[in-house]
């Protein structure tokens, strides 16, 4: 019983740990995609002022 109770908390452990690694992995996909959207928009910018 002990030991079922121990992989039991063990998965949901992994599962908690996965969705943050998940959360994780999408921010900062989102962040790196905003800055290479903005860096690109401020080159436009940069451009038309030229």
């Amino acid at each position: 019983m002990g030991l079922a109770g121990e992989t039991k908390g063990i998965h949901l452990n992994w599962r908690f740990l996965s969705t943050i690694a998940a959360a994780a992995v999408i921010g900062a996909t989102a962040t790196w995609g905003l800055v290479v959207i903005l860096s690109e928009i401020a080159q436009q910018q940069g451009d038309a002022d030229v």
